[in-house]
């Protein structure tokens, strides 16, 4: 399994101008919908057609190696995942899914990771609410590195657009070319108004995946 992972290789990047922003679909088709007990606690992002990054607080209370997932490639049933890494000073979880013989996983090309530039658009994809109904696509802008009293070494922050809510929590942010640019992991405003979104940054990704052997 270990030896799987050194596949996580992602192309650092910036994208040009020229480029045209990715379809909203093909970032949700990125999103999964993590479960505990039957009920959406959770987002994560498919990196592969077998790997999965979340924010680590999502899984408090899971059994690591009993978490279920539900992805837009077959959302009729879920499919077991485990935790294959985590750093929980970072607040990220590596899974890998366990499929039953008879379900199919998604094809999908190895997502890659790149850096923001202040002022940058970006696209955060989350299911509101942990609810299976409510994915959506937010828009917002890169404000700049910030720390927190929560994960002060990692932390920066964009301005969305539309309200961000509990269930988006561990849901990945693109750039537009459909690029991975972070993991969210909070937010500090009044629920239901535009707000600051926290997210946890390439760098720290890209920590925890090195680790991997």
């Amino acid at each position: 399994m270990r030896k799987i992972l050194i596949l996580l290789l992602f192309v650092m990047a910036m994208p040009t101008q020229a480029e045209s922003c990715k379809p909203e679909q093909d970032l949700k088709n990125r999103a999964v919908q993590i479960l505990r007990e039957g009920r959406g606690v959770g987002t994560g992002v498919l990196l592969n057609n077998i790997h999965i990054l979340t924010a680590e607080h999502v899984l408090k209370r899971q059994q690591r190696d009993r978490i279920w997932v539900r992805t837009q490639h077959d959302m009729q049933h879920l499919i077991r995942a485990s935790v294959v890494a985590s750093s929980h000073s970072a607040d990220l979880a590596l899974l890998a899914l366990h499929p039953a013989p008879n379900q199919k996983l998604p094809h999908l090309p190895q997502l890659k990771l790149t850096s923001l530039a202040q002022g940058q658009d970006v696209r955060h994809v989350g299911y509101a609410f942990g609810q299976l109904h409510r994915l959506g696509v937010l828009s917002g802008t890169y404000k700049g590195p910030q720390q927190t009293s929560h994960q002060q070494d990692i932390a920066s922050h964009i301005t969305l657009n539309a309200p961000a809510y509990g269930g988006d929590s561990g849901g990945p942010l693109f750039n537009c070319q459909g690029a991975l640019v972070g993991i969210e992991f909070g937010n500090r405003a009044p629920e239901g108004l535009p707000q600051e979104v926290y997210f946890i940054t390439p760098q720290s990704i890209q920590a925890l995946l090195a680790v991997q052997k």
